[in-house]
C-alpha cells in the first residue's frame, strides 16, 4: 500500500479545494460586509479562488494524459493564469497604496494590460498560453 504522503495528486486537490473555498469565502465576506466592500479582501479572495481552480482544473487535465485534453480546459486554465497577477496586483495596491513614485499603480496598470493582452492574444491566434513565456517573465518580475 502507498503512503498518502507520497501522493502529489492528493496534496494538489487538497490544495486547490482549500485555496478556493477559502477564496470563495473571502469574496462572499467581501461584498456582504455591512461597511461596504472591501476591495483588498475582494481582490486577494478573487486570487486564492482563481489559484484553486487552476490547480483543480490542472488535476483534471491531468486525467487526459493518454489522450488530448478538451482545448476549453486549456483555454480556461490559460486565462485564469493571466488574470491571477491581476488580481493579486489589486491586492497589494489595496493593501500599500500607490507605492514609492506610484511603483504599485503602475503594476497594476501592466497587470490589466497584460491580462486582457494575454486573452485576447490567444483567443486571436487560437493558442491557448500564447503569452506564457512573457506572464512567465512578468511574474518573476513583480
Amino acid at each position: 500500500m502507498q503512503n498518502v504522503l507520497d501522493q502529489p495528486q492528493l496534496w494538489n486537490t487538497v490544495l486547490g479545494v482549500i485555496a478556493s473555498a477559502s477564496g470563495f469565502t473571502l469574496l462572499a465576506l467581501s461584498l456582504f460586509r455591512k461597511k461596504g466592500v472591501d476591495i483588498a479582501l475582494l481582490a486577494f479572495g478573487a486570487t486564492s479562488f482563481l489559484y484553486g481552480l487552476r490547480i483543480l482544473i490542472g488535476i483534471q487535465l491531468s486525467m487526459f494524459i493518454s489522450e488530448e485534453p478538451p482545448r476549453i480546459l486549456l483555454y480556461v486554465i490559460a486565462f485564469i493564469t493571466y488574470i491571477i497577477p491581476f488580481t493579486l496586483s489589486a491586492f497589494l495596491y489595496n493593501l500599500f497604496g500607490r507605492g514609492w513614485k506610484d511603483s504599485f499603480l503602475w503594476v497594476l496598470r501592466v497587470t490589466v494590460l497584460f491580462s486582457v493582452t494575454g486573452i485576447v492574444s490567444d483567443l486571436f491566434l487560437s493558442e491557448p498560453f500564447s503569452l506564457s513565456v512573457v506572464n512567465n517573465v512578468l511574474v518573476i518580475l513583480w
